[in-house]
């Protein structure tokens, strides 16, 4: 990407991916990715509120991150736990389909279903629809966009809904202030 086609709308889609990367490293269980991607990505944030939310969350430690998102903690982090009507593995299908839709590979450890990759997910897609813009294909960036708010519509917004009020039920921990900007932030594709 060239420093002159980065338009205002190509910079609104890198500010947005940098978000939502931010977001999706400090929900998945806390490693190396964190600790060497998360300083470089906090200078880029220009959105003060999630900058100070992520620095609260992003010294938990393992213990801690378990006891509050891991198997019997807190808050359950995937997605089928909020959807009891529905057929999980119908589910993890149609995330698996939208991620090989668009030759997703998370790098985390975490499940199709689970905050960290759908949020990670979010970021990828704005990440192909800024390069999408800066390359001048309308078209496939407004496949990109299509697909983005489907994910949103049909996954990830009734999911991160639930999933952050569940969150704010818990009494004083590091995700509190992140968990608010989830909650009104869960229906819109961009975090800022």
């Amino acid at each position: 990407m060239k420093p002159d086609v980065i338009t205002e709308a190509v910079r609104r889609r890198l500010v947005s991916s940098c978000s939502w990367r931010v977001v999706s490293l400090l929900f998945e269980s806390p490693g190396p990715d964190r600790r060497s991607d998360l300083p470089g990505l906090l200078k880029e944030l220009d959105d003060e509120p999630l900058r100070r939310a992520a620095r609260a969350a992003a010294p938990i430690g393992d213990g801690e991150f378990q006891a509050l998102f891991g198997p019997g903690g807190a808050v359950s982090p995937r997605e089928v736990k909020y959807l009891p009507a529905e057929d999980p593995g119908r589910v993890l299908a149609d995330l698996k389909g939208f991620y090989e839709a668009f030759k997703y590979q998370p790098r985390n450890r975490e499940t199709f279903d689970h905050f960290s990759t759908e949020a990670g997910f979010l970021g990828f897609l704005q990440l192909k629809c800024a390069f999408a813009l800066a390359e001048g294909e309308q078209e496939p960036a407004q496949l990109v966009e299509k697909a983005l708010e489907e994910f949103a519509r049909s996954h990830f917004a009734p999911f991160a809904q639930a999933f952050s009020a569940r969150l704010l039920q818990i009494p004083e921990h590091p995700y509190l202030d992140l968990a608010r900007l989830i909650q009104r932030q869960s229906g819109r594709v961009g975090i800022t």
